[in-house]
This record gives C-alpha cells, sequence and structure tokens, in this order.
C-alpha cells in the first residue's frame, strides 16, 4: 500500500499566511494524520491519529478539546529543544490553564500538520498508525516529543503483514520511506 503524507499545513485556519488543512479538501476524506513542530531543518512527530470518516472534523474536535482544557499544554520553548515539559494537564484546573493560556497559543500557532488520505477499514488505519508510532518509539532521538498513549491495534497472529510505501515532500523525523503494518 502506498501512503503519500501530504503537508505541512497550518493547524490554526486564521492565524498564519500558509495553506490551510481546512482548505485542502483531501482533509475531508479518511486517514492518517500527524502533528509535527518545525525544529532546526526537520519536522518532529508530537502526536499520530486518525480518522475513519473525516480527518478535518476529528481536527475541529481536537481544537474543541485544546480550547476547553481537555488537553496537555507544553512549554512551547522546551518542544523546540526536543523536550515535553507539559505547562499544563487537563486536571489542574482552570487557574492553571489561563495561565498556560499562552503556551496553548503558541502550541498550536506552531503545530504543522501532515496526512495522509487513505480509504480503508478501520481495523488497517489503526494498524498503520500503530505501525508509525512503534516505529517512532524506537528510536530514543525521534521519539523525544512523541505524545501518544496507548496504540489502536497490533496486527493479530492470522492477519497478513501490509507492506507501506511512504512518500512525504518534507523531512519528518522519524518517517522511514517503509513500514509493514
Amino acid at each position: 500500500m502506498e501512503i503519500e503524507i501530504l503537508g505541512p499545513f497550518d493547524y490554526l485556519p486564521f492565524k498564519k499566511e500558509g495553506a490551510s488543512l481546512y482548505c485542502e479538501k483531501l482533509t475531508w476524506k479518511p486517514g492518517i494524520y500527524f502533528w509535527a513542530y518545525q525544529i532546526e531543518n526537520s519536522y518532529w512527530v508530537n502526536y499520530i491519529g486518525i480518522s475513519s470518516v473525516s480527518i478535518a472534523k476529528r481536527q475541529s474536535n481536537h481544537l474543541s478539546s485544546f480550547l476547553s482544557g481537555g488537553y496537555d499544554i507544553y512549554n512551547i520553548n522546551s518542544l523546540f529543544n526536543g523536550v515535553l515539559e507539559r505547562a499544563y494537564s487537563p486536571g489542574d484546573g482552570n487557574e492553571s490553564f489561563n495561565k498556560n493560556f499562552g503556551y496553548l497559543e503558541q502550541q498550536l500557532d506552531n503545530l504543522c500538520f501532515f496526512f495522509a488520505p487513505i480509504e480503508t477499514e478501520t481495523s488497517l488505519l489503526q494498524r498503520i498508525e500503530t505501525s508509525f508510532i512503534t516505529h517512532i518509539r524506537s528510536s530514543a532521538e525521534n521519539s523525544k516529543i512523541l505524545d501518544n498513549g496507548i496504540v489502536s491495534r497490533y496486527k493479530r497472529d492470522d492477519e497478513e503483514v501490509i507492506p507501506l510505501t511512504i512518500n512525504s515532500p518534507a523531512i519528518i523525523k522519524g518517517i522511514p520511506d517503509s513500514l509493514l503494518a
């Protein structure tokens, strides 16, 4: 299976001059997506997710969770130095959320969005996502700012291995040219 990663796109549609993920027609399809931050000359993956319906709609849900204090906020200066330092976590309360809102604004403003439209069953999307996450986690350097918790779904013994060929126009740390899902 060939995976064509598109991007980078701006995460916030109203903040920058770049191409917004919401204006890209293919983001309204299912697939896999990557949140990344540009550190020096490459992009470092912070989060990998999937949507079996619409990548753009899933991002709207994520954005709502960010803005309502439902997600971690990172110290952006540490993030750009390859360190995940939480400035806020959802259980910290409204005062902490308000105090660290500036970090959230910087975090979202600097978030670079990549995606690959993939129209397939959810279980295969989950296997593809898991393959990317486990591959990046296998390298201490590439996984420095990766913040995925549990993985979606490993390949079962009774399932065939699916070779993935990956193409990307940008240098994304830890994303190989091929993987097995």
